[in-house]
């Protein structure tokens, strides 16, 4: 997204454009098949996790006027193993509205993905800032 492209932060109160820049470059530099997207009322990122032969496709969202007060919701499809029937998944990460990003949430789903389409023995530990997550 281009700075000419961002009006619709009018729409999000705790959010300045140099925090949006900043969570799409995070996001995109640590997840490449993953983009940005901001439609009302909604923003977030859209991406693809694939795992041992299959494939998730992966929305990472919040309220335009809820970010970053609140954490982002997650929804995957397929649906996998601790997921609502409507792909909604709550992921436990740790939220601080100062300093989390999209880009944590993000990992904690790839991590989630990875453990439940690969199974246990196929993890290894991983630090993500400060976040250990289980990884393939």
């Amino acid at each position: 997204m281009t700075d000419h492209d961002c009006a619709w932060l009018y729409w999000c109160p705790g959010l300045t454009l140099e925090r949006w820049q900043e969570e799409c470059r995070l996001v995109e530099e640590r997840f490449s098949l993953f983009r940005a997207f901001a439609e009302a009322p909604f923003l977030g990122f859209r991406g693809i996790v694939a795992r041992s032969g299959s494939e998730y496709r992966v929305t990472v969202a919040a309220e335009m006027d809820m970010y970053p007060k609140y954490q982002p919701w997650v929804f995957l499809r397929p649906t996998i193993l601790g997921a609502r029937e409507d792909g909604k998944l709550s992921i436990d990460v740790s939220w601080q509205r100062e300093i989390s990003r999209f880009a944590d949430v993000t990992a904690a789903v790839v991590a989630y993905v990875s453990s439940r389409a690969c199974g246990p023995r196929n993890l290894m530990k991983t630090k993500v800032g400060h976040y250990v997550f289980l990884t393939v």
